[in-house]
C-alpha cells in the first residue's frame, strides 16, 4: 500500500511538472519538441521493459517468466500507433513505435 501511495505520487508530480513547464516556460515549436523528446523517450522505456525478462529467460532457458501477454499488447499497441502515426504524419509517434518496438520485438523472438 506504501509502495502504491509512492507510485501515484510520482506519477501526479511528473505528470503536474511536465504539464506546468509545458504551459509556463516553453511556447510554439519548442513545446512541441520538448514533449515530443520526453514522450518519445518514455515510449522507448516502455517498450524495451519485457527485456529485463529476457535476461531470466535466456538465464534460464525457459520462456516461464516471458509475460507473453505484455508482449502482446505492446506489439498490437505499436501496430496501431504506426498506423496513426501514417495518418496524421507525426514523426514522434512513428519513429518511436514503429522502428524500436519493431527491433526490440524482433530481438525477443529470436532469444
Amino acid at each position: 500500500v506504501k509502495m502504491a501511495k509512492v507510485v501515484v505520487g510520482v506519477n501526479i508530480c511528473f505528470f503536474a511538472a511536465v504539464v506546468v513547464v509545458g504551459l509556463v516556460a516553453l511556447h510554439g515549436a519548442v513545446r512541441l519538441f520538448a514533449v515530443g523528446v520526453l514522450c518519445s523517450a518514455l515510449t522507448i522505456a516502455m517498450y524495451a521493459a519485457p527485456m529485463a525478462a529476457m535476461r531470466t529467460v535466456v538465464k534460464t532457458r525457459s520462456v516461464e517468466y516471458m509475460p507473453f501477454s505484455l508482449s502482446f499488447f505492446l506489439f498490437l499497441n505499436g501496430g496501431i500507433w504506426s498506423v496513426y502515426s501514417l495518418l496524421v504524419k507525426d514523426y514522434f509517434i512513428g519513429v518511436c513505435t514503429h522502428d524500436v518496438h519493431t527491433h526490440i520485438q524482433y530481438i525477443e523472438a529470436q532469444i
